[in-house]
């Protein structure tokens, strides 16, 4: 259960942390400071009760206020595609989204274009399948009527991995692939399950898998094998709609995301979501939503 508020913590520290940074200060010459609307795709509070979503929204207001003097507007209720139709249609001025998603949403909004990237110093995250070493599974399809442990918290990107591989054995997808679906308090709980026969199959996140390995390497050695593993997961991206706000404005928060790794206390709330920086968009991201599109097809499951 320790993980699992480690899991809450981040996750609402990182709404709060977030929301805070994407609020200028604009004010000048006696003008009325403007509120910047962001939305958080919903995805990324899977699994969170809504009264602790609730409570960070609350926070974040006092947070705000404190520390930039200026109103604005978070929240996490909307889906990726909400967000994005929200974003073309000017009722948002930023949302954070799984790249997936962006490139799902850029196809049917051409014009929304990626702000900043999270980064993180692991290039190589990936969604992992866990089996236990002596199982008898040796391909995915080997898993159907099985037991699947998808614990709570898993990362959006594992579970659309699912939902591919899923899809790609049964339409209906995981609910009608796997015999029963249960859901573990942590990534390294559902792993401990698969460890001990409780469970035939889990998915993880590589920052969780590499977490367990250091910690309880000769368990997973002896017990744990990666049957599959999906293709390299693209960064989180800030995404906004060009010319819905003033130049100023724009430039005023992305010249404050991109130093915020430099203050402690910014970079210690990152760090809780294994953010270590915001970044300038690569060259190279167009090229990596075409092959995220490939490999991340839209969802059968409703998010």
């Amino acid at each position: 259960m320790k993980e699992t508020r480690h899991v809450i913590i981040a996750s609402i520290t990182s709404v709060i942390f977030l929301a805070v940074l994407l609020f200028p200060v604009n004010a000048q010459n006696g003008q009325q400071p403007q509120a910047i609307r962001m939305a958080m795709t919903k995805t990324l509070v899977t699994d969170l009760p809504e009264v602790l979503i609730d409570i960070a929204l609350d926070e974040f207001k006092g947070v705000m206020k404190k520390t930039t003097g200026l109103p604005g507007e978070v929240t996490a209720k909307f889906s990726p595609g909400e967000s994005a139709e929200k974003l073309q249609n000017k009722e948002l001025d930023f949302a954070l989204l799984f790249a997936h998603e962006y490139a799902w949403a850029q196809k049917k909004y051409p014009g929304l274009r990626p702000f900043l990237i999270a980064a993180t110093k692991k290039k190589d995250k990936r969604a992992h399948i866990i089996v236990h070493k002596d199982g008898v599974a040796k391909t995915f399809a080997d898993l159907r009527g099985k037991k699947l442990d998808l614990p709570l918290g898993s990362k959006e990107y594992c579970r659309i991995y699912l939902d591919k591989l899923s899809a790609d054995k049964n339409p209906k997808g995981p609910a009608d692939f796997f015999g029963s679906i249960v859901k573990s308090p942590s990534q390294l709980d559902a792993l401990d399950e698969v460890a001990r026969g409780k469970a035939d199959a889990t998915v993880i996140d590589t920052p969780w898998l590499d977490f367990y390995k250091d910690v309880k390497g000769a368990v997973f050695a002896k017990n744990l094998r990666v049957l599959q593993q999906s293709a390299v997961v693209p960064p989180a991206v800030i995404v906004y709609t060009p010319g819905a706000l003033e130049a100023a404005t724009v430039n005023q928060v992305r010249d404050g995301l991109l130093k915020a790794h430099t203050d402690a206390r910014g970079r210690a709330l990152m760090a809780l979501w294994h953010i270590d920086a915001f970044e300038a968009v690569p060259e190279d991201f167009a090229e990596s939503l075409a092959e995220v599109l490939k490999a991340y097809p839209p969802p059968i499951s409703p998010r």
